[in-house]
């Protein structure tokens, strides 16, 4: 579908030092538009300027909402247009302006420059500005040059724009996601290096957008904006049942935990110490959403054990013990026929093996689990020592913590160990208290 994953400031709390990086990047836009403006001469039509202003509201309007650092947008398409069309300072004043009076969907209402962060609002504007009015310079100069040319455009001059214009786009949000977030810019790209090469997939449709405008102007343009609408739709029916299937997940994950007064909360707090270390290793928001995933729904084969063995308050037999051991492999076959979880099942059907190959249900070695698997293993693990069970009071996180590192190659894998210790040490606890 011809998206691209563009980021967006929203809905976020800014501490000083993102603030003051903010602002240096508006500052540094304002500096950029009054320089040019003191010898600036418009040499396109007023018409042409606002159709391409009207054009980026428009793109605006239909962006989807997907985090609070991004949305599903189809703005790069018309932006590259943009700045091959025009002259760089055009072009970023076009994108600016079209930024600042943007309309888009945020937790359902439609936010405008009247109820919305006029403060966000020209930060987003300030940063495509710059974007687009450097990519802009790059591909003009090289295009003088570019003897290998598509209809009227150097085909280096494109390539390079592309590339340039992420570049630039990916550093500046990055940047403040990674001051946000208080994590290197190093992790921060690691962390999203999945929609870096979304935006490689699809730059294309940039391109595609501006040979059509050239060959058939507006009616071109126009013609465009028909598939454009069309993936909008497929794409917002995909998120929506994106949101369906994790909360049929969690109904399904609080039908498990309800069958134990003492297990009630555990698979959703399983879940949150399986991303906090998934997190803290650098896995991509694919890997941890799989993750968190496999968490829900890691206990889900006890759904096929009999209430009898397990809420049995005694000891239970070895014939019983070995029904409570094959949980993790009912748990993978009632799941085995939903293609979108089968990463998820390998996991479900791993957290209880152990590093040292000597857990169940199938004996498999850490060495041969993926490092989910593992990851999952230690946060179902630290759970259930940190809550209240019928057997026993709940221990205090230290002493869950040194149990962790006394099974360090033994019971868990020392990857996984290590990163709640890290993780131990950077926040000074990592507990999540039963609800």
């Amino acid at each position: 579908m011809g998206v691209d994953l563009l980021y967006r400031l929203r809905g976020l709390d800014m501490n000083k030092n993102a603030k003051l990086y903010t602002i240096s990047i508006m500052l540094l836009s304002l500096l950029i538009i009054v320089i040019n403006l003191l010898d600036y001469s418009i040499n396109y039509s007023y018409q042409e300027i606002l159709a391409f202003i009207f054009a980026v509201i428009i793109v605006e309007i239909i962006s989807i909402e997907d985090t609070k650092f991004s949305s599903i947008s189809f703005s790069f398409a018309i932006y590259f247009t943009i700045l091959v069309i025009f002259d760089s300072f055009t072009a970023g004043l076009i994108v600016y302006i079209g930024v600042i009076f943007s309309v888009y969907e945020s937790d359902g209402k439609y936010r405008h420059i009247f109820n919305s962060s006029l403060f966000k609002r020209l930060f987003n504007a300030s940063s495509y500005f710059i974007t687009v009015y450097l990519s802009g310079m790059v591909y003009h100069d090289i295009d003088k040059f570019d003897v290998l040319r598509v209809s009227e455009f150097g085909v280096l001059a494109l390539i390079v724009t592309v590339l340039v214009y992420l570049f630039i786009n990916s550093a500046i949000f990055m940047g403040l996601f990674a001051i946000l977030s208080k994590m290197s810019m190093k992790d921060m790209i690691l962390k999203n290096i999945w929609a870096l090469k979304s935006f490689f997939t699809l730059s294309p449709l940039g391109i595609m957008m501006l040979l059509f405008y050239t060959s058939y102007g507006w009616f071109g343009l126009l013609l465009f904006f028909g598939p454009l609408f069309l993936a909008r739709y497929s794409f917002k029916l995909y998120l929506n049942m994106k949101t369906i299937y994790f909360e049929t997940i969690k109904a399904l994950t609080k039908a498990i935990d309800a069958k134990d007064e003492y297990t009630k909360g555990h698979s959703f707090r399983v879940a949150e110490y399986a991303v906090m270390i998934g997190k803290e290793l650098k896995m991509s928001e694919p890997r941890l959403e799989i993750l968190k995933t496999a968490g829900l729904l890691h206990d889900v084969g006890k759904i096929g054990i009999s209430d009898n063995i397990l809420l049995k308050p005694g000891k239970l037999s070895t014939e019983e013990m070995d029904e409570i051991k094959n949980h993790p492999n009912i748990g993978a076959k009632i799941i085995e026929d939903v293609e979108f979880l089968d990463k998820a099942r390998i996991y479900i059907s791993q957290h209880h093996e152990r590093y040292d190959g000597k857990g169940y249900p199938n004996n498999v070695k850490g060495e041969d689990m993926p490092l989910e698997s593992c990851v999952l293993s230690v946060a179902d693990a630290f759970d259930a020592m940190t809550t209240d069970r019928a057997y026993r009071k709940a221990l205090s996180e230290d002493k869950a913590i040194q149990i962790l590192i006394e099974e360090r190659e033994k019971q868990f894998s020392p990857i996984a160990v290590d990163a709640i210790l890290s993780l131990k040490k950077n926040q000074g606890s990592v507990i999540i208290y039963a609800d």
